[in-house]
């Protein structure tokens, strides 16, 4: 028997949240896994971290070393002259990512030609979960306002024939593959097979 999308997703609704979070992700299809996903998304509730729960952090903020912006990658930049208050935003970036103990510097930057930019520079190691948090914290409620102008100009029709697991397909796929690569990544260095 075919389990369908609706099927899984009305299986996950109908869980308690305990219930919902005792779920391991890991052991899901992609199929279902996307459907909790989103189930675990739309209830705002912390994302299951599945069986890795009771392992120490392999990358401490205490470990960045001193000399981090020498191996600095840029977690967003802002473009002055764009009608923003491009200081403000980047004050605001730098204050969201220090509040989740990543190191941050503000690098102001000017080509010929180009509009002027300042860029936040974080650790290259904490990059990703530089990015993470900042669009979490800062730039996913932008997003939203603007996801609400777009559904306002839809018609009625428009707007119910899209399906939010269709809109969401996308960004869920794009985190189970991350999650993915990051468990593969940690399974090798257990094994001590590391790439090269």
């Amino acid at each position: 028997m075919d389990i369908s999308r609706e099927d899984l997703s009305a299986r996950y609704a109908a869980l308690s949240d305990a219930e919902l979070l005792a779920i391991d992700p890991n052991e899901l299809t992609d199929l279902a896994r996307m459907c909790y996903q989103s189930e675990v998304a739309q209830r705002r509730l912390p994302p299951a971290t599945g069986s890795h729960d009771h392992e120490p952090d392999i990358y401490t903020h205490d470990e960045v070393p001193s000399d981090w912006l020498e191996t600095a990658a840029t977690a967003c930049s802002f473009q002055t002259g764009s009608g923003r208050p491009f200081a403000d935003d980047a004050e605001r970036a730098c204050t969201v990512l220090r509040d989740a103990g990543i190191p941050c510097h503000l690098v102001k930057g000017h080509e010929d030609g180009e509009p002027d930019v300042v860029s936040v520079m974080v650790p290259g190691a904490l990059s990703l979960k530089a990015t993470s948090i900042l669009d979490r914290d800062l730039f996913n409620e932008e997003l939203e306002e603007t996801w609400r102008a777009h559904f306002d100009e839809l018609s009625d029709q428009e707007l119910r024939a899209l399906r939010p697991d269709d809109l969401c397909a996308g960004l869920l796929d794009r985190a189970a593959r991350l999650k993915r690569v990051y468990e593969d990544a940690l399974a090798r260095r257990r094994s001590g097979s590391r790439p090269f």
